[in-house]
């Protein structure tokens, strides 16, 4: 059975850390991912250090959330596009990392191994990785160095286009300009706080937590999807 998970983020320690998902997240990444035993993180940075401790903070996030995993890899450059498609084909979750959308793309495509992740059963994308697995990925002006909204083909695992971090740019002013703009462009477009999750499931979709718009009427709106029980 095919699964899409796309995530924001996980909560922030008082310290600035992450090391769990919220209780409701947990417990559907608990739910949904019960025999899955190793998972393959895909880098979305050039830095690699940075790439290495954010595999070990998110795959220790799935296991605080209760998923019984025993191991985990990434895949890096010094990786052939052979060995990152033999360990694709041998784990059980692919995790496309956050960082940036154009970084993670052109790591796929030079690496040739889309058709291997995206036939996988398992795919969970946090931050640019679930814009990634959107139709587009709509990179809103979050950052003050970025003159305009970037845009990046994404993969289209399921009819939408997530932009994440609702919570911590929604009342920027050039983000609001950037919100209707790819509102009026784009169709589907599902802004999401950390908070909340989206999960594909049999090509259904399900609401983890309720902080997700979409911008309409010059206002944003509670996306109406179904909750996940």
């Amino acid at each position: 059975m095919k699964k899409y998970i796309y995530l924001s983020d996980a909560e922030q320690n008082s310290n600035g850390t992450y090391n769990y998902f919220n209780k409701k997240i947990s417990d559907m990444l608990k739910n949904e991912l019960t025999n899955a035993k190793n998972v393959v993180f895909v880098p979305a940075k050039t830095d690699e250090n940075i790439v290495l401790k954010n595999s070990e903070t998110y795959f220790n996030c799935l296991v605080n959330a209760g998923v019984k995993l025993e191991s985990y890899e990434t895949l890096l450059n010094i990786n052939s596009p052979e060995e990152c498609e033999k360990i694709i084909k041998n784990a059980d979750i692919v995790f496309l990392l956050g960082g940036m959308p154009s970084i993670q793309k052109k790591f796929i495509e030079d690496k040739k191994i889309s058709e291997a992740i995206f036939n996988k059963n398992i795919i969970c994308g946090l931050s640019a990785g679930a814009m990634l697995m959107s139709d587009y990925a709509l990179c809103i002006r979050f950052f003050e160095d970025m003159s305009k909204v970037e845009i990046v083909k994404g993969y289209r695992l399921y009819d939408v286009n997530i932009i994440p971090h609702f919570n911590f740019f929604s009342n920027i002013d050039r983000v609001k300009k950037d919100f209707k703009e790819v509102s009026s462009k784009y169709k589907n477009v599902v802004f999401m706080a950390d908070d909340t999750a989206l999960l594909i499931k049999q090509n259904k979709p399900y609401l983890i937590n309720d902080n997700a718009y979409i911008y309409k009427s010059n206002k944003m709106q509670k996306v109406k999807i179904d909750k996940y029980n």
